[in-house]
């Protein structure tokens, strides 16, 4: 893993960074390289000390102003900030010379990031991995990467709902899937939409098919066919789920 320091002298290779640029970098080191959910104003203080820089005294005004419809730098996550999702494509595309990793580009065929993941990491990988399998005809991966997201938003809103203990064995495991569909249709937990139940089996048959059958290859059109009803799905779950769009 790169240090700071580090990636900071491949920033200033060029030209010396000002302090509202040096913020920015210190929010995707914390979020991007070190893979945590938010950069807070006093995490960024402690970086400017490790580089032995004077602390800006406009921290928390850069951080505020990047939320602006303007700037569209960062959002308010938790107790401190995070990348907007363009500024980071803008700066993958700017570090992947840096760190040797070319991040492939995709279109939103499936699922688009805003309207389904509320800016948690995990789920923004998902669809990224999602739309990223599809554009390049990977549709194996496609359906079984449909499924994972399917069963971590059940999971997601059993949780939310306060209702755990419905979709765990005696054990403390979780349910295998069947039974969390089960579970999820079963009106004294949750009303889902006229079909969603059917599509949940109908997701759940296409990446069971696509992981397990040795001889049988997903195709493209197997995708097409259930795509809008996987959004609309993925939609009502994230509700269900307390994950607002981002």
């Amino acid at each position: 893993m790169a240090s700071l320091q580090e990636l900071l002298g491949f920033c200033e290779s060029d030209q010396e960074l000002e302090n509202r640029e040096l913020v920015e970098l210190m929010v995707y080191y914390e979020t991007v390289v070190h893979g945590n959910d938010f950069c807070s104003s006093a995490e960024i203080r402690n970086m400017f000390t490790s580089i032995n820089h004077p602390i800006p005294g406009r921290i928390a005004q850069y951080l505020t102003e990047g939320t602006s419809k303007q700037r569209r730098q960062y959002v308010k996550r938790g107790k401190g900030y995070a990348l907007h999702r363009i500024n980071l494509t803008k700066l993958d595309e700017k570090f992947s010379s840096y760190t040797g990793v070319v991040k492939p580009v995709s279109n939103e065929n499936i699922l688009t990031a805003s309207s389904c993941t509320g800016g948690r990491k995990y789920l923004v990988s998902l669809v990224e991995q999602i739309n990223g399998s599809y554009t390049y005809g990977f549709y194996d991966g496609t359906a079984v990467l449909m499924r994972r997201m399917m069963e971590s938003l059940i999971i997601s809103s059993f949780e939310n709902k306060a209702k755990e203990a419905q979709i765990r064995d005696a054990d403390g495991n979780y349910l295998m899937l069947r039974d969390l569909i089960s579970q999820a249709k079963n009106p004294s937990n949750f009303k889902l939409s006229r079909g969603m139940g059917e599509v949940m089996d109908l997701i759940k048959d296409l990446g069971d098919t696509a992981a397990h059958n040795r001889s049988y290859i997903t195709k493209k059109m197997d995708i097409d066919n259930v795509q809008s009803k996987f959004r609309r799905l993925i939609e009502e779950l994230c509700v269900l789920a307390g994950i607002p769009n981002s």
